[in-house]
């Protein structure tokens, strides 16, 4: 996915997915089975892309739909790296 992400320049493309990627958190809800893997990956990718004010703006909105999975520690430790 590092190799795969890497390929998206555009900001507009960088905005659209980083939103689609944050509000595919709420697909997997706590204590559901795969919950936690799922999570890991999503904030993997998202830790990938190059993030710029309007991205940024975009996650803001987003909030409440992958703050469940900032209980988990790497989890968090991928969104540091987004901010």
């Amino acid at each position: 996915m590092k190799f795969l992400l890497g390929f998206i320049r555009l900001d507009k493309q960088v905005e659209a997915l980083a939103e689609k990627l944050a509000r595919r958190f709420e697909s997997a809800r706590p204590g559901a089975d795969g919950a936690t893997a799922l999570w890991r990956d999503l904030a993997f990718c998202l830790a990938q892309l190059d993030h710029g004010d309007k991205t940024a703006k975009r996650l803001s909105d987003t909030f409440s739909c992958y703050a469940p999975a900032l209980a988990d520690a790497q989890v968090r430790a991928s969104f540091e790296t987004v901010a």
